[in-house]
């Protein structure tokens, strides 16, 4: 069920091509609330709009907004993009895209023929925030690097609501973005990963690929109840496309969660026992206890056995992340707050420059 409520636009502050965030009276409160364009037209101060309350109201992790459903006064709109293929299908907000694959697509013909990755290195993520360590090594490291990021539906399904990928891309360290499933905003749009993998290469001529999901992993608690078990399939995808695969660890010693230290139990799950194949991981080197319960938790967990693990110093990553114009955060932490988890995910694409020179 959705909690539904009616409200008001009363201020507006911030306003992207692809996404409004608002303030809006509710139920007598003032709160805000996140607008997609794309979706419901523009919005105005004084409008008054139907709200999807459910997540604020059960205090998920959405920054506290509401969601705008619809806007009174724009009863009819009319889509202006091409394309023909549909994503959150068979829901009242399914939306038309024109997908990099269709056949009205300039990229249709070149699409049709492409079947391989030539070696192309692919780094798999289970975290949005992991993508600028990622990236932002990647481009102090070898700044020609042309970097593209693919975000898939295990997360949040539209880009327009993760800033860090528009700071990424106003920044310089990503070159374009593809949204594939049902995830939708991206520069391109593709269907599923295998093509959003070869469009990345043959399209954009990317050198290095992230894929990761959106903001909002979801978690169970269980072994299995998590959409982070996606990776397992990306990494499949990269491999069977003759890419070079290559996942990211989740790492920490900040996290007070139990399952969640050191390897989390969602990596030791995917790359343990999900995954079909051999891929490269990067591991900072650690001292002490840490060296200890990592190496133990690789061994346990069959991560050393299955895949190709390389263990690098840190220096230069972490003099590449410790820039607090990054705005590194992860569940909260910043980077000197939980410095396994950045450095793990910096050396994975100091990992990929190493695999392509």
């Amino acid at each position: 069920m959705i909690r539904i409520r009616l409200g008001q636009v009363i201020d507006i502050i911030e306003d992207y091509e692809d996404l409004v965030i608002v303030k809006v009276l509710v139920d007598g409160e003032v709160a805000k609330a996140i607008h997609y364009p794309e979706i419901g037209g523009l919005v105005k101060i004084g409008q008054k709009v139907i709200l999807n309350t459910t997540a604020r109201n059960l205090n998920l992790g959405t920054g506290g907004y509401h969601f705008i459903l619809h806007v009174y006064g724009n009863d009819s709109l009319d889509p202006e993009s091409c394309g023909h293929i549909m994503k959150l299908r068979y829901t009242p907000y399914q939306l038309k895209v024109l997908s990099v694959e269709e056949e009205e697509s300039p990229y249709h013909a070149q699409l049709k023929k492409a079947d391989t990755l030539a070696g192309m290195p692919v780094i798999v993520a289970p975290l949005h925030s992991m993508i600028t360590p990622i990236a932002v090594v990647i481009k102090n490291l070898k700044p020609q690097t042309k970097i593209v990021y693919l975000m898939s539906d295990g997360g949040a399904l539209p880009l327009a609501i993760s800033k860090l990928v528009r700071s990424l891309k106003k920044r310089g360290f990503i070159e374009g973005t593809i949204t594939f499933g049902h995830a939708f905003g991206g520069d391109l749009e593709a269907v599923n990963v295998y093509t959003a993998l070869l469009a990345a290469k043959w399209v954009f001529k990317a050198d290095i690929v992230i894929i990761a999901m959106g903001p909002g992993i979801v978690g169970t608690g269980t072994p299995y109840g998590f959409s982070g078990v996606e990776q397992a399939n990306f990494l499949h995808a990269a491999a069977l496309l003759c890419g070079d695969p290559i996942a990211v660890l989740r790492i920490s010693f900040a996290d007070s969660r139990s399952r969640h230290w050191g390897i989390s139990h969602h990596s030791r799950i995917v790359l343990g026992k999900l995954t079909l194949i051999k891929s490269s991981i990067a591991i900072p080197e650690l001292d002490g206890k840490k060296k200890e319960i990592i190496e133990k938790q690789l061994i346990n967990s069959g991560i050393k056995e299955k895949h190709l693990i390389s263990y690098f110093p840190t220096d230069q990553v972490e003099h590449v992340l410790n820039d607090d114009s990054l705005n590194l955060q992860t569940m909260g932490r910043k980077f000197s707050e939980d410095r396994e988890f950045f450095l793990t995910a910096g050396l994975a694409g100091m990992l990929a420059l190493h695999r392509i020179s």
